[in-house]
This record gives C-alpha cells, sequence and structure tokens, in this order.
C-alpha cells in the first residue's frame, strides 16, 4: 500500500514500477474506456489489463484445460476490465464493463 493504492503483482519490480509512475493510469486510454461514465464517489473500482493476465494465465498453465481453450479465441478479445461499485444507504450497484476493440 502507497499513495492510496493497495497494488498486487507477482512482481516486486511490477509493483515498484506503479509506485514510480510518471504519469496516473487515469489518464490511460484503456482506463478511461473500461472505467468511463462511473460515479464520482466510489466504495471500490477495480482495472485489470485483462490481455496481460490472460498472458500470465498461459504461461502458468491455468489455461491447459480443454474447455478453457475452446474459451481462448474468445477471451483473446477482451483488452480490459474494469469494475465499480457504490454504496447506498441501503443498496450496493456494481458496474462491470469489457472493453472489446
Amino acid at each position: 500500500m502507497f499513495d492510496g493504492l493497495v497494488v498486487v503483482s507477482t512482481s516486486v519490480a511490477a509493483i515498484d514500477q506503479v509506485a514510480s509512475a510518471s504519469h496516473p493510469l487515469a489518464d490511460e486510454q484503456t482506463y478511461k474506456t473500461a472505467l468511463s461514465g462511473r460515479p464520482d464517489e466510489l466504495t471500490s473500482v477495480l482495472f485489470t489489463d485483462f490481455s496481460q493476465l490472460l498472458s500470465l494465465g498461459e504461461q502458468t498453465g491455468l489455461t491447459s484445460g480443454a474447455r478453457v481453450r475452446e474459451l481462448l479465441p474468445d477471451l483473446a478479445k477482451v483488452r480490459a476490465i474494469g469494475l465499480s461499485s457504490t454504496n447506498g444507504e441501503s443498496d450496493t450497484t456494481t458496474e462491470l464493463r469489457l472493453e472489446i476493440p
């Protein structure tokens, strides 16, 4: 945790890269697309570059199952995933967006 962020990675170098970034993630077009139109006040935000996550899954063997291999062509089309949630007095709203160019 640093600067109000929670960063999770399997690589200390990747966390260091996020910590030393010279421009905010919010300036990235993929982030803007995946999380556009969200409310100003949020309970939580999740953003992932799905293509990189899928690549990591392939490298670690998580996509070697027959059913997952069948889905790979469709999953490969997903560029990014954005999720945001808001909390009210009696309700919670979650919005999931997929960027598929």
